[in-house]
């Protein structure tokens, strides 16, 4: 990222040459996307998800560990494709046919890695999605679980639902470059605008599925921070799987140059805009949850107000005043991986802030004793140094009051007894 920076400080060539560029924005693509961003909001509902449904720990631990053992694999693998011959690929994270047919045999490492990536992606899936269906706390039912379990249950959806058309794309990359097949060769009657709907019929729940686990934290944090419960939980809920479902019916406004008909560009563009709905139902509900609340902007509070700002309501604001549809649309997904990143620094923020506040709490208080009032011994002491400094008889212990009682209960009960058996005579005797 660093390197692409540079090169764009200024216009012209300053460091490297375009192949090189091109290779490096393919990789940083791929490695930001499927190797940091998904992993780490994974690692957020591994680590969170047991807690929120009171499970001891997620459904399946071994295919946790081969979730994750996969990915330091499928990162090695991009990284060897710069050391191939011809280089790491310089086609772009989306991988566009027909220049995925023109690349060396880094271009195959690349479709293993992505392959790898995606086994990963739906093996952790699985596990959420199993994890909170079956394991939630005795009533906890799916309409009172906190927030940040369904945004990861629809998520789990969409990367279960997604993933695999991901691979089928790549797979017949793969068999057009080994195989002779013409999935996406013009040349042998294949289309290569055929590999861009399946593609982004993949790559438009892709960014959902980064955006989607973002919201569910800043749902979190806005109600912890402004001490009041989220406004509109319900509909939350609903608003967030409208977006997953929507989000299946709107790809090709990626692919507005292709050539598709009119019509097709309507529809997506209608389709696309009815997105903001529910969008707007999850904006509204956030700022009528800080509405009236006890607000404290600390650090995690701060960056979830930006998030909405940002992602939400000021970009779109632009765009609408320029009147720019066409640009509107193209920015959502840059837009959404900017918030995911920033809620996961929220995420992060607010787990520190935690941790210290526990450590806080539990750490000894540092603060000076107040002497207490002298108690009467001290002030004996003080009169008598004779009478106090002389040793002080043990009290026996007092004896609570109810085993005094079954004491007494007992002694008036072998007494009564006693006089019972006694003989008449000695009773008269006696009296």
């Amino acid at each position: 990222a660093l390197g692409i920076r540079a090169e764009l400080f200024q216009p012209g060539l300053q460091l490297m040459n375009p192949e090189l560029f091109n290779q490096l924005t393919t990789m940083h693509g791929l490695i930001m996307v499927f190797g940091a961003i998904m992993p780490a909001f994974v690692g957020f509902a591994n680590w969170l998800i047991p807690i929120q449904i009171g499970a001891a720990d997620m459904a399946f631990a071994r295919m946790n560990n081969w979730s994750f053992w996969i990915l330091p694999f499928a990162g090695s693998l991009l990284i060897m494709s710069f050391f191939m011959p011809g280089g790491a690929p310089g086609v772009g994270w989306t991988m566009y046919a027909p220049l995925t047919s023109q690349m060396g045999i880094g271009m195959d490492l690349t479709i293993f890695a992505v392959h790898l990536l995606g086994m990963s992606s739906i093996m952790g899936s699985i596990n959420i999605v199993t994890t909170i269906l079956n394991m939630r706390a005795p009533g906890m039912t799916l309409m009172k679980m906190p927030l940040f379990c369904w945004t990861w249950l629809i998520t789990g959806y969409l990367l279960i639902a997604s993933m695999p058309v991901l691979a089928g794309a790549v797979t017949m990359t793969l068999t057009d470059r080994h195989f002779g097949t013409s999935f996406f060769n013009a040349a042998g009657g294949g289309d290569p605008v055929l590999y861009q709907h399946v593609f982004w019929f993949f790559g438009h729940p892709e960014v959902y599925i980064i955006a989607i686990p973002a919201f569910g934290v800043v749902s979190q944090i806005i109600p912890a921070f402004s001490r009041k419960p989220l406004f509109g939980y319900a509909s939350m809920v609903y608003a967030t799987a409208s977006i997953a479902i929507l989000s299946f019916l709107v790809w090709a406004h990626h692919m507005y140059t292709v050539g598709m008909p009119v019509e097709t560009q309507l529809y997506f563009m209608y389709a696309t805009t009815l997105i903001a709905i529910p969008t707007g139902v999850k904006v509204f509900n956030w700022v009528a949850t800080m509405w009236k609340g006890s607000l404290t902007f600390e650090t995690p509070m701060l960056f979830a107000i930006a998030f909405i700002w940002t992602c939400k309501v000021q970009e779109n604001v632009l765009w609408w005043l320029r009147l720019d549809w066409a640009g509107w649309l193209r920015e959502l997904p840059e837009l959404f991986q900017l918030g995911s990143v920033s809620a996961s620094t929220v995420w992060i923020l607010w787990l520190c802030l935690t941790l210290l506040l526990t450590a806080a709490w539990l750490m000894p208080s540092a603060k000076a004793t107040v002497p207490a009032k002298p108690e009467p011994l001290d002030a004996a002491r003080r009169v008598a140094p004779a009478l106090a400094a002389r040793p002080a008889h043990r009290a026996r212990p007092v004896a609570p009051a109810s085993a005094k009682r079954q004491r007494q209960r007992e002694k008036r009960q072998r007494g009564r007894t006693t006089a019972a058996t006694r003989p008449a005579a000695s009773r008269r005797r006696g009296s």
